[in-house]
């Protein structure tokens, strides 16, 4: 986010001088965001994948890791956007939040799916917050074999994928 905004006035300079085109920088731009998101994920991730004590096969460590590079991707995409449409850093920093808080609000963990009004259920299929926990969901499902159910394996998900108990601690159900 903080990146465009710096470099603006670089890339123009650049560009009128025909030197790269706007294409060929956002590819450069996103193939080193990639490489980076790639290294700090697995830096992040397998140290964290093994102590939690998640299922030890190179396979399922590298789905782990695939799914937060492509989310940090994903987020850094949305920096550049962010601070491509915005005219210097502050501005880009007052924009991010109103970009991402409804994200959050309606991805799944502040609202649950099935208490979001109708008119806001494309906010879920939008965010890229939901994408995340579903992803390693499906990952864990599909690598359990065919011979268990759906319902047994959802069961047995990683814990940040489950949702919440809905009684309270007298049990009768209510919030």
């Amino acid at each position: 986010m903080l990146q465009f905004p710096l470099q603006r006035a670089l890339l123009g300079r650049e560009y009128a001088n025909g030197t790269y085109s706007l294409g060929a920088y956002y590819v450069a731009l996103q193939a080193s965001n990639l490489i980076l998101s790639a290294l700090s994920s697995a830096l992040l991730a397998l140290p964290v994948y093994a102590l939690v004590g998640l299922a030890a096969t190179a396979g399922q460590a590298g789905y782990f890791v695939l799914v937060l590079a492509l989310m940090s991707l994903i987020g850094s995409s949305l920096g550049v956007i962010v601070g491509a449409t915005t005219a210097d850093i502050d501005s880009a920093r007052s924009a991010i939040v109103p970009t991402l808080v409804p994200l959050l609000i309606f991805s799944g963990y502040l609202i649950p799916l099935e208490k979001i009004a109708p008119y806001f259920k494309w906010a879920y299929y939008a965010s890229f917050f939901q994408c995340a926990p579903r992803g390693q969901e499906r990952g864990a499902v599909a690598r359990r074999g065919r011979a268990r159910t759906r319902t047994r394996a959802r069961a047995q998900a990683c814990a940040c994928v489950r949702a919440p108990s809905r009684t309270t601690a007298a049990g009768d159900g209510r919030w």
